[in-house]
């Protein structure tokens, strides 16, 4: 575990992603948003590797899994390939738990500020937006790619 333990670490030392799972803890309360990825350093220090082999054998399965392909693709000929590579990998015999829980409406503004010792001044505003597959989801990254 000295391995994850030092990326949490290094996380930890970081500015830029101590305010980001700050801001992710306040923008979702039920959510596993809320959570860092990594867990926490206990969690790091105490899991078993049995534990860790339970959810990997739980969750790590193509079924569960997204291919990402951003650029100028050709649709059929790469979806060929995603075939040829990725299509038989055999799929879990099990379901794949679902996520139940929902966010509640949130119902004002939140806000995280941060202090620590350090050089390095950080401003961040987030926002909420549609879920991924959303048509706004394509407008909304472009404007913030252009306003930030």
């Amino acid at each position: 575990m000295t391995v994850v333990r030092n990326e949490f670490e290094r996380g930890e030392n970081s500015p830029f992603d101590v305010l980001d799972k700050n801001i992710w803890a306040t923008a979702y309360q039920a959510h596993p948003y809320h959570h860092s990825t990594i867990g926490w350093r206990s969690d790091i220090e105490n899991v078993t590797t049995e534990r860790l082999k339970e959810f990997y054998d739980t969750y790590y399965w193509p079924n569960n899994a997204t291919v990402t392909i951003i650029g100028d693709i050709e649709k059929s000929s790469t979806l060929k390939l995603v075939n040829k590579y990725f299509g038989q990998h055999t799929k879990s015999a099990h379901d794949i738990p679902s996520m139940y829980t929902e966010e509640p409406e949130q119902e004002g503004p939140r806000r995280v500020i941060v202090n620590r010792a350090g050089q390095t001044d950080i401003v961040a505003v987030g926002h909420k937006s549609p879920p991924g597959l959303n048509e706004d989801t394509y407008v909304l990254h472009l404007l913030s790619k252009n306003i930030s």
